[in-house]
């Protein structure tokens, strides 16, 4: 005890002494504190603490990982509305904005889909109903409620399992430490476009007996999407004409076709609205807790498709859907362990007038093309298959129940290692979406045979259920030089009959406390769904008509395989400079729109639709570079006066290529269909005093149109479609202005020069526009109160 006291004795006699001397006396000049040495708000991002990449929370810098992560705070200066607008902030992303109908708006990332291989997710729950393709995207996710959005870039399977082969999004929703708090959120725009936002929540208690509760809502209008239409070319019927077909045949005299009052070539065009809804609730008691969320979307049908597929002059053709997550979580923490339970229930199912007005779609057209011998196949052999498939409006039908049962356990091995032991179990029962009803159908999980085989024409529901198990450990090693995280699962899917492993690894060296390098490798698996098998047809070669029963063979799960090697400086709490190369390389991919003949017991069948195939491959390779720069405050002088300046800088720049391998007797190709080989972003935001100004721009090289790969197999009108569309820079510009602590009104503007830009295909087939046009300038005024 005396060394401590004599210590402390001298110091306080020193201090003393300090006090007393002038300041001239003083040996060394003390030196002003920056930026670089304080950390105030949320700039830093060392602190910053992430959950997706090995579920379990830890710091930003310590995981050998790529993880994006975009804040609440972001979020409201952003002027951020539906996941979308998120995902076209984030590194390397392509958003599409509209998609199509299925999925909304959709996105690509490193070649892939993201609605279909990447898990999207509420608080790690994931919200990919088993009914639809993917997981739908629009105002109806709680964009504005969350406390962070984090984005997992490559594949996630060892501890996520089926579907992450691309990564993960994970939407973790606000948790208020304030008595109470309030935010609203009131906005209008151009084209019909009105939005209001609710929010109200808090805790009660105090210690360990704390109650938090939330409760919010949304509801999203807009009357009309003003997109690009291209009436010489994308909106011309003659261009998607198949086979030599004539207009006389083809749409002339289809009910469904609405000729403009221009050309009788030209379709009429109605507006394209959207609608999102959310209702949310949000309880926690100590380790339990409780949320429900009602999701619900209206998309037009003929988003993305072109006008010979899908009648763009009905407004009612519609699909509307209905999604209820259920979530009930509980754990434990304790000194060395750690445990979590999520069981969750998904509902969805398809509104029952969803409707569709069909001229010469692809299935009816598949129809078509396996009439033999060809001289059955015109007018007549056209107009009947016309009454079987798209005959008058044609409704949609689908519905599913997930049922899942998520429980983990982290042990703490010493004081640098952690080991994560977790059972994943899933059942689900579907009833997969499909769209040629000649009547509006309720459908319930359970249909099988329910019309028998002389029933519904062209084809009756079709249920399936499904049991997935999933096993995974994974382990982790933290000092003060390296991070390592090494795991790996078996996933058994029980309704596809597989089972398969998926091993991750990933290495982190730090230099010292500011420069890190990194190296990861990961494994992904997506199986076959149940959309995709049950919108796959075996065709009568004689009639065109559908048979049933007939199953077709096929490899049920794609696999991903993906390495990075990064490294990541943090010279300051306000300067973060990333940078990675990456590749990745995907298998057995499901194809849509194929077709193709076959002969089985001296029977001619035809194959359509959807299906895995061994040639269908994706590989990219390219380099990711992040700068992002921040500044906590700094003056300018005007005139008599000093304004304090924050401002954030954020610069992303992806360069990649590849090569795609179709199969099914198509030519492969030196390039990734919708994946531009250099996308740039920029985004800058400054506040002084009341007003804040927020600039972004996005460069995009010019994309190959899926579309255009059907040009051969159609015999379609090769000289309208391009094999390159040009590049495009959009800006976006944001205004905000604090007229309190509590109210804020804002303008914000979409691709404010209105520059022509290009989408995502929609459906991957013959369907498709030669391209995905996006909307041009978009406008929005609002008021946003806030209390927290």
């Amino acid at each position: 005890m005396r060394k401590p006291v004599l210590l402390l004795a001298c110091i306080l006699q020193l201090f003393t002494l300090s006090a007393q001397l002038p300041d001239s006396s003083l040996m060394l000049r003390p030196e002003r504190l920056t930026d670089t040495n304080i950390a105030t708000l949320n700039f830093g991002l060392q602190k910053t603490v992430v959950l997706s990449a090995t579920r379990s929370e830890i710091e930003f810098d310590r995981q050998p990982f790529s993880v994006w992560v975009i804040t609440a705070e972001d979020i409201q200066h952003y002027g951020f509305v539906t996941l979308g607008d998120v995902l076209r902030a984030a590194p390397g992303i392509k958003v599409s904005q509209p998609g199509n109908a299925l999925e909304g708006e959709t996105f690509m990332v490193r070649g892939l889909r993201g609605n279909q291989e990447m898990k999207i997710m509420i608080n790690s729950v994931p919200i990919a109903p088993s009914a639809n393709i993917g997981t739908p995207i629009g105002a109806q996710l709680p964009v504005r409620q969350a406390e962070r959005i984090e984005v997992y870039f490559g594949p996630a399977a060892a501890i996520y399992g089926d579907a992450a082969a691309a990564g993960v999004v994970n939407i973790i929703l606000r948790e208020s430490e304030r008595p109470l708090y309030t935010q609203a959120d009131l906005s209008f725009g151009n084209f019909g476009y009105n939005s209001l936002d609710l929010m109200f929540g808090g805790k009660l208690g105090k210690d360990k007996r704390i109650f938090r509760f939330s409760l919010y809502g949304s509801n999203t209008i807009r009357e009309k999407t003003d997109l690009y239409y291209d009436f010489d070319n994308t909106h011309n019927m003659n261009t998607y004409l198949p086979w030599g077909l004539q207009p006389l045949d083809a749409y002339y005299i289809n009910q469904n076709f609405i000729p403009a009052a221009n050309s009788i070539d030209y379709p009429k065009v109605s507006p394209i609205p959207h609608e999102s809804r959310l209702f949310g609730l949000n309880l926690k008691w100590r380790g339990l807790q409780f949320s429900y969320h009602r999701m619900s979307r209206s998309d037009h049908m003929a988003i993305g498709r072109n006008p010979l597929a899908v009648s763009w002059a009905t407004p009612s053709n519609r699909l509307r859907e209905n999604l209820e997550l259920y979530t009930l979580q509980f754990g434990r923490k304790r000194e060395r362990r750690e445990s979590q339970t999520i069981l969750s229930v998904l509902r969805y199912d398809v509104d029952i007038n969803s409707a569709t007005s069909y001229i010469l779609d692809g299935l009816s057209l598949a129809a078509f093309r396996a009439i033999d011998p060809p001289i059955n196949r015109y007018s007549q052999a056209l107009f009947g298959i016309t009454n079987v498939f798209t005959s008058r409006e044609r409704y949609t039908a689908g519905k599913s129940l997930d049922v899942r049962i998520d429980t983990r356990t982290r042990y703490r091995l010493g004081e640098r290692g952690a080991l994560t032991v977790g059972v994943l179990y899933n059942t689900k029962a579907v009833t997969p979406i499909r769209t040629h009803y000649p009547f509006p159908l309720s459908v319930s999980l359970f249909e099988f045979n329910r019309f028998g085989d002389t029933g519904l024409k062209p084809y009756a529901p079709q249920s399936d259920i499904y049991i997935d198990f999933i096993g995974y450990l994974q382990y982790e090693w933290h000092d003060k030089k390296w991070d390592i995280v090494l795991g790996s699962n078996a996933f058994l899917s029980i309704g596809n009959s597989d089972f398969v492993s998926t091993p991750r690894l990933g290495i982190q060296y730090r230099i010292d406390s500011s420069f890190q390098v990194r190296a990861n490798f990961s494994r992904g698996v997506k199986t076959t769904n149940a959309y995709t098998r049950a919108n796959a047809f075996v065709l009568d070669g004689g009639t065109g008509t559908i048979k049933d029963n007939i199953s077709i063979d096929a490899p049920d799960i794609a696999t991903t395989t993906a390495g990075e090697i990064g490294f990541r400086f943090i010279p300051s709490v306000s300067r973060v400079i990333e940078g990675t190369f990456f590749y990745q390389h995907t298998d057995n991919l499901v194809r849509n729109g194929y077709l193709n003949q076959y002969v089985d017991s001296d029977s001619i069948l035809w194959r359509y639709g959807y299906r895995n195939g061994p040639q269908k491959s994706v590989a990219i390779w390219g380099v990711q570079g992040l700068i992002t720069l921040y500044s906590t405050d700094f003056t300018l002088g005007l005139g008599k006066r000093e304004q304090v300046v924050t401002w954030k800088n954020e610069f992303y720049m992806q360069y990649c290529r590849g090569a795609e391998s179709f199969g099914f007797g198509l030519p492969d190709i030196n390039d990734v269909r919708n994946q531009p080989r250099w996308m740039t972003q920029f985004r800058t935001s400054w506040r002084t005093g009341k007003v804040q100004l927020t600039f972004a721009s996005d460069r995009q090289n010019g994309i190959r149109s899926g579309s255009e790969v059907y040009r051969e197999q159609y015999q379609l009108n090769s000289e309208k479609f391009l094999n390159s569309l040009p590049a495009f820079r959009t800006w976006d510009a944001t205004v905000r202005i604090y007229l309190s602590k509590y109210f804020v009104v804002y303008a914000h503007g979409q691709n404010i020069f209105g520059r022509r830009t290009y989408g995502i295909d929609a459906t991957g087939t013959y369907e498709d526009l030669i391209y995905n046009p996006q909307p041009r300038r978009v406008m929005r005024f609002g008021i946003n109160y806030s209390m927290n």
